[in-house]
């Protein structure tokens, strides 16, 4: 047999064939360095990767000079993840061929295997430049540049390179849908998952993450189907049937939302996020109702490893083998909101938890809306609605009308969603008789300022010290931040300038007394107030709790004066969190 017809089985992909003939060469020659080459590649195909080396290694030491077995040699030691051997390799190679596209891919692959983004990009661009049409080259480089985070723009070209030079390549119009997904171009990135998975219709990640631009572009229906496919090809991929489950329970599958999240769950209950040369690790505390802060921008996971524990589903013993931690969040803000199976492994974790526990849970369930008069009403210089929680129409007392007017807020509504003000008696008939879940009432304050415009103020509690964050101005009663045109008139931005600059010189001295005494009450390490003032002066308390969302603004939008106060607030947080490790 000649090595022609085993090098025409091996491109024909009979490779068992082809290895056969390869073979028999060598027991006639052994030093065969052509047969020695191929039977290494055929073997490195069928994924015996150590068989390959061995044999490769036999070629190389019979010809340390033949660049395409070191070539090969290097690409099954990277398979291996032998990477210095690998990367030895392919500086002998360049050494010997400098201008070699394929050893200079061959080895910023290998350095970017070995955690050295800044070699692994210079050993790419070179490989590029030298072969433009080197399709997985370019996407190698694409992926570097998308991770170091300061380079879309040029990630985003050189995957289209790779799709220009391999339009069937499944990975570069995934890199590709992940940067313009960071982008916002949600259309776009959903067509570069589409695309991915035409090219490889079992590709789970892009699956899940054409799912997620569904969902974003309000497609449930599209969303889900995807993470359903996702479920199909993996069924232990526990963040789609978490996807799947919240957007069943919002489309009113109740049932089947309960099945999803409870497999979810009990697959897997602790998410572990690590940043290499963080300085703490937080164990934050979830359950999976809908009432959980929102910890986005909160915790700076430059410094901080964070340990989410949907406590929930805690299996017996679970809290003896969490990984280790310096203190413990609670992130279940809303007591409304936060599930009852919650309660007996919560307590359980808090009484035998040796660590420092921030916004601990038997503080948090003060704040509830009905709860917090009682709380607060007894400092000095503040005004606050007495609360009326019921369950039901037939609840309700019948002393309400001659209340009027009054507000009705759905228990389990967040943002003002379903409130309702009430100034006649057919009103209160009419909301009495729609009732179909417990509901908040509590008599309507008018706060209505002398130019006719009601304001709402917020501010932060960090340690129970407060700090400004924003206020709304708004012609209409319910007064909501982006829903108020703060943009469209500058003197509203002046104004929450000021409250901003210096709270004290807008609101009075008395007034922020009085909200370090509601910070001191509260007691919480995270939490936050919305008031207004009356026309004598006292702080009229809408709401206060640990659930109030804190975020940069646009840098280049209306609302970018706010982010040095946005940025004091994270700060203080930061400096917190170490100071109570630290204690």
């Amino acid at each position: 047999m000649s090595l022609q017809t085993a090098l025409a089985h091996h491109q024909a992909g009979r490779l068992a064939e082809a290895m056969a003939i390869y073979q028999q060469i060598l027991d006639t020659t052994p030093d065969d360095i052509e047969a020695l080459r191929w039977l290494g590649s055929a073997a490195g195909q069928l994924g015996n990767t150590r068989l390959a080396i061995t044999i490769l290694s036999r070629g190389h030491a019979l010809a340390p000079d033949h660049v395409e077995i070191l070539l090969s040699l290097a690409t099954m030691q990277r398979a291996a993840q032998a990477y210095e051997q690998a990367l030895a390799c392919y500086e002998k190679a360049l050494a010997l061929q400098p201008r070699s596209s394929l050893a200079l891919y061959g080895k910023g692959a290998t350095l970017q295997r070995m955690g050295r983004p800044r070699e692994a990009m210079a050993a790419l661009r070179m490989a590029v430049a030298l072969a433009p049409t080197h399709a997985q080259a370019h996407l190698n480089l694409a992926d570097l540049l998308r991770e170091s985070g300061d380079a879309d723009q040029v990630a985003e070209a050189h995957y289209r390179q790779a799709i220009a030079a391999a339009p069937a390549l499944a990975a570069a119009h995934y890199g590709l849908g992940i940067v313009l997904y960071q982008q916002d171009r949600l259309q776009e990135a959903g067509d570069s998952f589409a695309q991915a998975v035409n090219c490889r219709e079992d590709f789970v990640q892009a699956l899940y993450n054409l799912a997620l631009v569904s969902r974003r572009l309000h497609r449930p229906t599209e969303a889900m189907a995807h993470y359903r496919r996702v479920l199909e090809i993996d069924p232990e991929h526990v963040h789609a049937r978490i996807n799947l489950s919240a957007l069943l329970q919002e489309e009113g599958f109740e049932a089947e939302a309960r099945e999803q999240c409870d497999q979810a769950y009990r697959r897997q209950n602790v998410f572990v996020k690590i940043t290499p040369g963080a300085a703490k690790t937080v164990l934050i505390l979830f359950d999976v109702g809908t009432g959980n802060m929102n910890l986005t921008h909160l915790f700076d996971t430059r410094t901080t490893n964070l340990i989410d524990w949907m406590i929930e589903y805690a299996t017996p013993g679970q809290q003896a083998q969490l990984p280790p931690y310096d203190l413990v969040f609670n992130a279940m803000g809303d007591p409304d909101l936060t599930r009852s199976g919650v309660t007996a492994p919560l307590a359980l974790f808090v009484e035998h938890c040796a660590r420092p526990v921030l916004n601990p849970p038997d503080k948090v369930a003060r704040t509830a809306r009905h709860r917090l008069p009682q709380l607060l009403g007894d400092i000095s210089n503040l005004a606050i609605a007495p609360v009326r929680r019921y369950a039901s129409a037939q609840d309700w007392d019948p002393d309400l009308q001659a209340q009027l007017p009054l507000l009705l807020r759905p228990i389990h509504t967040q943002g003002g969603v379903g409130m309702q003000r009430m100034t006649t008696p057919a009103d209160l008939a009419l909301q009495r008789e729609r009732q179909q879940s417990p509901v908040y009432v509590f008599p309507f304050v008018d706060s209505r300022c002398a130019d006719g415009c009601w304001r709402k103020y917020r501010v932060i509690f960090i340690d129970r010290q407060p700090y400004p964050y924003h206020l709304g101005i708004s012609p209409n009663w319910m007064v909501h931040y982006y829903t108020a045109d703060m943009g469209g008139h500058a003197w509203k931005l002046e104004e929450e300038k000021r409250f901003l600059q210096d709270p004290q010189a807008v609101l009075g001295a008395a007034a922020m007394q009085t909200l370090r005494e509601i910070g001191a009450r509260l007691d919480l390490d995270y939490a936050g107030v919305d008031f207004s003032l009356l026309p004598d002066g006292r702080v009229l308390v809408f709401e206060a709790n640990s659930t109030m969302l804190v975020h940069p603004e646009n840098a280049d939008g209306p609302y970018a004066h706010k982010n040095a106060y946005v940025r004091r607030i994270l700060d203080c947080f930061e400096a917190m969190l170490t100071k109570r490790i630290a204690s």
